[in-house]
């Protein structure tokens, strides 16, 4: 299992980073699952999806390379 990660807006990304301008990056989505068995102990699971939004941007990485960089941008919103 993934330690657990800090789940943060693009606000509060911006004042810990420096975040590229939205120019030149691309909206991307995954829709990840959370999953539970239900009712308790039946075997069945009860599967609800939610979307997740990332921005990948192209970052400066050296004189000639440029390496895609991705930033989570959920929202609240985004599954509401």
């Amino acid at each position: 299992m993934a330690p657990p990660t800090p789940v943060l807006t693009r606000e509060q990304l911006e004042r810990q980073i420096s975040f590229p301008s939205a120019d030149g990056c691309q909206l991307k989505s995954l829709t990840q699952f959370q999953c539970q068995i239900f009712p308790p102990g039946s075997g069945e699971y009860l599967c609800i999806p939610f979307k997740r939004l990332f921005e990948e941007c192209v970052v400066a990485a050296g004189a000639s390379k440029n390496t895609p960089s991705r930033f989570e941008v959920t929202s609240p919103l985004t599954n509401s």
